[in-house]
């Protein structure tokens, strides 16, 4: 069980209901008494609560919270009302079930565990519903039922886990053949000529914020498919962002997922350096892609998940909770497949038969 130390609850400064962050007005708000807090309030206060349980601490003669083992347990005591939750070990941002305080298990968050960066939520999750349902009715073939508020079951905001892989000078070195073809008719005659080129490119590139999700709960092709995220609004990590949020902890470490990081770095760089061969056509013959110093910093994203009823089956979607991209497998309907298909037959039938001099004899 996590000790009492490792847990901090977010309660309002004013009357001790829950704290949450807020995307919209980006700071902490209170839902009970609507008071309104900014980050600098928030960190003065824990700084000086956390200053006094050392005190206590250290006059009891145990271990002062900071210094605690960060264990890998699956439950904690909510500091709120004293429940007993079990929860998944990579959880580091939850509720209680009980009595609804945002709480977050500092323990998980500790050594490797710690994360360098966040992106915050910039939207809540009424919005995110809301553009989950401009964008599904972009469907049209998607089936009417499925368009309905009332089959979304459930959403929630999650902190993601990330890695951004960095790299700087590294060697790319590309030669190949390029060729041009020109055509030309002099009488009855058409030539054509083709010319072969030598093509090297030969020079360095530096990366910076490649981003590779760090969780096997993640799906892969869902997260690449809402990138990308505005680093510009990246900011130092600060628990204070996790309130009002699930967040989860990473499982899969960056030596891990280094090479779907090199991936990613080689692709850019083949389109970047055939972004510079203008010929009609190009063809590879030697790569070299070098990589120096590989740099990566444990980041948190904000994502929306989201679960649609259809059929009795649970449909998975996936928000960016910063730029709003949404990615997921949208259902078609038959009976709307079948009338689209049945209009263009009857367009194609209508103009074939004014095309050919009348339809049906007429």
């Amino acid at each position: 069980m996590e000790s009492m130390e490792n847990v901090r609850d977010y309660k309002c400064l004013s009357c001790g209901a829950g704290l949450r962050f807020d995307p919209v007005i980006q700071n902490w708000k209170c839902d009970y008494c609507q008071s309104i807090f900014t980050k600098q309030q928030l960190d003065q206060f824990f700084a000086q609560r956390e200053a006094r349980e050392q005190q206590r601490a250290a006059a009891a003669g145990r271990p002062v919270p900071q210094n605690a083992p960060t264990v890998e347990l699956d439950s904690y005591h909510c500091k709120n009302c004293g429940a007993e939750i079990v929860g998944d070990a990579g959880t580091i941002a939850t509720f209680c079930l009980y009595c609804k305080s945002p709480t977050i298990i500092r323990a998980r968050m500790q050594g490797e565990f710690s994360p360098r960066y966040v992106i915050p939520f910039k939207f809540d999750q009424k919005q995110a519903k809301a553009l989950y349902a401009k964008w599904i009715k972009s469907h049209f073939l998607a089936p009417g039922a499925f368009k309905q508020d009332e089959e979304i079951e459930k959403i929630r905001g999650v902190y993601a886990p990330f890695w951004l892989y960095g790299s700087d000078n590294v060697r790319v070195y590309m030669a190949g053949v390029g060729t041009t073809t020109r055509t030309w008719q002099s009488g009855n005659m058409e030539y054509t000529e083709t010319s072969y080129y030598n093509v090297v490119r030969d020079g360095t590139i530096s990366y910076k914020n490649v981003p590779v999700d760090a969780s096997t709960k993640m799906d892969d092709t869902a997260m690449n498919a809402i990138e990308p995220f505005r680093f510009e609004e990246m900011t130092d990590f600060s628990m204070d962002y996790m309130t009002g949020f699930f967040a989860e902890r990473f499982d899969q470490g960056k030596e891990e997922l280094q090479e779907r990081a090199k991936g990613r770095m080689r692709d850019y760089a083949r389109s970047k350096v055939r972004g510079t061969i203008s010929y009609s056509s190009y063809n590879s013959q030697a790569e070299q892609i070098d990589f120096q110093n590989i740099s990566a910093d444990y980041t948190l994203f904000p994502v929306y998940l989201l679960t649609n009823i259809y059929q009795g089956k649970a449909m998975q979607y996936v928000v960016n909770g910063q730029t709003g991209k949404i990615y997921g497998e949208v259902p078609v309907s038959k009976a709307k497949l079948a009338a689209v298909f049945g209009t263009a037959f009857m367009i194609v039938w209508l103009l074939a038969g004014f095309i050919g001099g009348g339809i049906l004899g007429w």
